[in-house]
């Protein structure tokens, strides 16, 4: 995936993490999370949008704030989902 304004310089690999939940809340599946560096151009908030909307292409559902992702489905951060080929 190719984003104006942002250029991927590498991508670490993925790694397995357990999900927080708080007492009493139902289990959830592990996270896979990795580090993109890269450069930019946009503004924070714009980066956040554009990282919002690679989890939401990748299936995420925010339901309320800072609570379990949607139960049913297993959902990844988005890089886990398919990370950028870092340029050659």
């Amino acid at each position: 995936m190719e984003t104006d304004g942002i250029t991927v310089t590498t991508v670490a690999p993925l790694a397995r993490t357990a999900a927080v939940v708080e007492p009493g809340s139902p289990e959830q599946p592990d996270h896979l999370n990795t580090v993109v560096p890269a450069q930019t151009t946009l503004s924070p908030r714009e980066v956040l949008a554009v990282c919002q909307g690679l989890e939401a292409d990748a299936g995420r559902v925010r339901t309320e704030p800072k609570r379990a992702r949607a139960p049913g489905r297993r959902h990844h951060h988005s890089t886990a989902a398919s990370p950028p080929t870092p340029p050659t």
